[in-house]
């Protein structure tokens, strides 16, 4: 019985030219001679053939070479290997090609002789496979055919010479195999592979991110970490989910690369799966070193536990098949159960390894929980227009230490018509124009700031803006550039649905490095659906006295720091500043996500991803409040500030209280809750999991 692809053990390449004798004079060479006849009778000078043993089944990588016939169409080959070998000869004439086929065996230290081998016209054989079977491929038993497919399930092999072949159709989705003896232009349609040995967890033919068995929970991602430190984890990056098919040959479709980690998660990130049917787990690979295989349950980090083995990697794409039963225990790993919450393969003293079609062998869709998720689509901005019902209804969003803020609230209406900012006039001089975002910004008492139009507005000096405004980018696609945006000794503001981006300033500059400035005790301020981004230094900052913020669904990206909360050293009395952060994505900076001296900060279900050093720092006796955040950051967080030498700065301890947060790389939970006030506003903290995670990075920045 032929073996399928999952489960063949691919004989040794042959050897074209070898010497008499192997070591210790135990076995000679055979020789195969034959002489080949063209179509019209004559001898076929200089064809071409090919020798494989019978058995032999194509992976899709070349296996021999062509051996040329002399000018009298006579071919010798000379092979160490004995047994039944499959002879395939192939000739042009007159433009037109030519081929045969001939099985014979091959005995020790023997010279088999053919006596001539007439050459025919070329056929085909095709058929269709049922659809529903799987990606599915077709090899020829001895030949070097490996046939795809196509998405209905149809297949044309073609170029055969005449003869009887053995067909060997192996489904990559792991539900089965079947021989079929077929001849020379034979039709084989409706194929049945029989039934589903196990379940297809990805076969990267979609490379959405989410895995086969996350088509059916909702959930289950996958993610590559490489040896360069570029692709860290990225759960939800589809930047770095790419095919590969056209470049190195995938085994069907699209295939994976990665030169250290690759991981999917079977549905949710914090569920387990009982799988105690599985008994094997299938896949495909290629590259060099090792590759190990670990099936994990529990927390992702030190907690991790499970079953594990490693299989070594050959340079071809190879089909494995790793009995469960024969994996090693480690961990906290059950014996009478099989627990799994995810997968992951990583490379050990090789380079770049590729992988395609993994599956669970005895495994089916019912045995694995429905944890279906239902994703809330974000809701698009739409213009309020003068409807001032719109403008208490967006106030009675904030939640937390700025919940007071009224804005512009029972005011005037200020429409920002142009994107200029200052002008020059007849005299040279520069002045306000007329309709900008900066004459609104400086007007006396509540205004409700509208653009007409979207726009780059571009600030060509800090913008002082006054008390009690709101700065409304509803319906409208609004861009702060330039020098940013200052509040000074001032109480009562509101920013939303804004992107502050394209700043007019270096690191090195000292005039602004910052997008928004919350300074000397200003009041009362509301930053949501927001974007900041590009800006050098710092992208939003409080000190100096100033309290009762809120930030909420905003974006904090390509800075040194997010945000920074009071001074070090204290040069203010902050101890009384107030900070509430929630639903906020920070991703791509150097330094900190929130920087806290001396002050109060409570932070929930924001979402820190792969920053350069630590997502939160609370320093200086600041109190910080920490509830269901997702930490995807080597430090979580820090409570105590280092110098340049990385001495200790006496003095400067803060205190944290962390309530389940997650902590995807690792990191240490700090406690010092009897420091640490509890707010005394109402708010609500979602589950952290995966559709969190994926909603606050969708969803945060202008809608």
């Amino acid at each position: 019985m032929i073996k399928g692809f999952w489960g063949v053990l691919f004989l040794s390449l042959l050897c074209i030219s070898c010497s008499d004798q192997v070591a210790g004079g135990t076995e000679a060479e055979s020789t195969i001679a034959l002489e080949v006849i063209s179509p019209s009778g004559t001898l076929a000078s200089y064809a071409r053939a090919r020798f494989l043993p019978s058995s032999y089944l194509s992976n899709g990588e070349p296996s021999s070479e062509w051996v040329k016939a002399d000018h009298e169409g006579k071919i010798e080959y000379k092979t160490l290997d004995t047994g039944a070998f499959t002879i395939e000869v192939r000739y042009l004439e007159e433009s037109e090609s030519f081929g045969a086929i001939k099985t014979m065996s091959v005995v020790p230290g023997k010279k088999v002789f053919i006596d001539s081998l007439s050459l025919k016209q070329l056929a085909t054989i095709e058929g269709s496979i049922t659809p529903g079977q799987g990606p599915s491929v077709i090899r020829i038993a001895g030949l070097e055919r490996f046939i795809v497919p196509d998405s209905a399930g149809y297949f044309v092999v073609d170029s055969l010479p005449l003869g009887d072949f053995e067909l060997v159709i192996e489904s990559r989705s792991n539900r089965g195999d079947l021989k079929v003896e077929a001849e020379t232009g034979e039709v084989l349609l409706d194929l049945e592979l029989g039934d589903a040995k196990g379940f297809a967890v990805e076969d990267f033919e979609s490379f959405s991110g989410v895995s086969q068995t996350g088509l059916i929970l909702g959930d289950g991602w996958w993610y590559t970490l490489d040896k360069s430190q570029e692709n860290i984890k990225p759960l939800w990056d589809e930047t770095l989910i790419r095919s590969y098919s056209g470049r190195v040959g995938c085994v069907s479709g699209g295939c994976a690369r990665t030169s250290d980690h690759l991981g999917f998660l079977i549905g949710l990130w914090d569920t387990d799966y009982n799988l105690s049917s599985l008994d094997t787990l299938y896949f495909a690979a290629k590259g060099n070193g090792s590759l190990n295989i670990a099936l994990a349950y529990g927390e992702y980090g030190e907690n991790e536990s499970g079953l594990k083995t490693t299989v070594p990697l050959e340079e071809n794409w190879k089909g494995y098949a790793v009995a469960v039963s024969d994996m090693i225990p480690y961990g906290s790993a059950k014996e009478d159960t099989i627990l799994v919450s995810r997968i992951h393969f990583s490379v050990s003293g090789g380079g770049e390894v590729f992988l395609d079609d993994i599956s669970l062998g005895k495994i089916d869709s019912t045995f694995l929980e429905n944890a279906k998720v239902e994703w809330e689509k974000p809701e698009a901005s739409v213009f309020p227009g003068e409807d001032w019902g719109e403008h208490d209804a967006l106030l009675s969003q904030i939640v937390g230490y700025g919940a007071l803020t009224k804005g512009g609230s029972a005011g005037t209406i200020c429409l920002v018509t142009t994107e200029d900012d200052l002008v020059l006039n007849e005299e040279g001089n520069y002045i306000v124009a007329e309709g900008s975002l900066r004459e609104c910004a400086m007007k006396e008492g509540p205004v409700w700031i509208q653009f007409q139009k979207d726009g780059i507005y571009r600030l060509l000096a800090p913008l002082r803006i006054r008390s009690y405004k709101t700065v409304d980018g509803r319906g409208r696609d609004v861009r702060i550039a330039g020098m940013g945006i200052l509040a000074d000794s001032v109480s009562n503001l509101v920013f939303e649905n804004l992107r502050f981006t394209s700043p007019a300033i270096t690191e090195e500059d000292s005039s602004s490095r910052r997008a928004l400035s919350i300074h000397n005790k200003s009041t009362n301020v509301w930053v949501d659906h927001c974007t900041f981004e590009d800006y050098p230094l710092v992208l939003l900052d409080i000190k100096r006295g100033s309290d009762s913020v809120t930030i909420s669904w905003s974006r904090f990206e390509n800075s040194t720091h997010a945000i920074l909360l009071g001074l070090s050293p204290v040069t203010f009395f902050d101890s009384l500043e107030h900070l509430t952060a929630h639903h906020n994505y920070f991703t791509g900076l150097k330094g900190v996500g929130i920087l806290n001296h001396g002050n109060n900060g409570h932070y929930y279900n924001n979402f820190f991803m792969s920053n350069g050093t630590v997502g939160v720092a609370c320093t200086d006796r600041a109190r910080c409040l920490l509830e269901n955040n997702i930490f995807n950051v080597p430090t979580p967080i820090y409570n105590i500030r280092v110098d340049s030498f990385g001495s200790i700065v006496s003095g400067t301890e803060g205190y944290i209280h962390m309530i389940d947060n997650w902590l995807a790389e690792g990191g240490e939970t700090m406690q010092s809750a009897n420091k640490v006030p509890l707010p005394s506003y109402d708010y609500t903290v979602e589950e952290m999991d995966p559709a969190l995670a994926l909603r606050v990075q969708r969803d945060t920045g202008p809608r």
